[in-house]
């Protein structure tokens, strides 16, 4: 059995990045909340929340309209 080192070597860096990404994702929202006036707090909070979510629909969109241009 062969041991892929780059896997193994990689697997530290990301956990530390998932761990980074999600603190990001609940602090955030977190102090917008609490730094935002009362009368725009609510659509601030929503506008990220959406922008979190949809980044990666985007980017995967895009990878996959790549693979698809490309193999043609």
């Amino acid at each position: 059995m062969d041991v892929d080192v780059v896997a193994l070597l990689a697997a530290p860096g990301r956990l530390l990045v998932g761990l980074g990404v999600g603190l990001a994702s609940v602090t955030v929202p977190v102090y917008i909340a609490e730094c935002a006036p009362p009368a725009i707090r609510a659509t601030l909070v929503t506008v990220n929340v959406r922008v979190l979510h949809l980044r990666p629909l985007l980017w995967e969109s895009a990878t996959l309209a790549n693979l698809l241009v490309t193999a043609y």
